[in-house]
């Protein structure tokens, strides 16, 4: 049986999914920069741009849905109390005062 992953800061964790949305919004600019660019070159605005911006939130989405779905895979074959450090309360609840 293989031992289950190193455990990874919450930190990481969160630095990886910024990026999703930062993904998002890159491929959503990309895809209305694209866009304008072939209106100007073809004379057909606003279609072009409306297209690109439509395809880069679409592909921003895609990376949104592989991050999730990595994500789920990767909490799954986590043990319980793996990477939680101080932020889980002991077991029993809080320390009486």
């Amino acid at each position: 049986m293989k031992p289950p992953p190193p455990a990874t800061h919450w930190t990481a964790e969160l630095g990886a999914l910024a990026g999703v949305g930062t993904t998002i919004a890159v491929a959503t600019s990309v895809g209305i920069f694209a866009g304008q660019w072939a209106d100007e070159k073809w004379g057909i605005s606003p279609w072009l741009t409306v297209t690109g911006a439509f395809l880069g939130f679409g592909a921003g989405i895609v990376n949104l849905v592989r991050a999730y779905e990595y994500f789920s895979r990767t909490l799954a074959r986590r043990p319980p109390d793996a990477g939680a450090g101080d932020q889980r309360l002991p077991p029993g609840g809080p320390p009486g005062p």
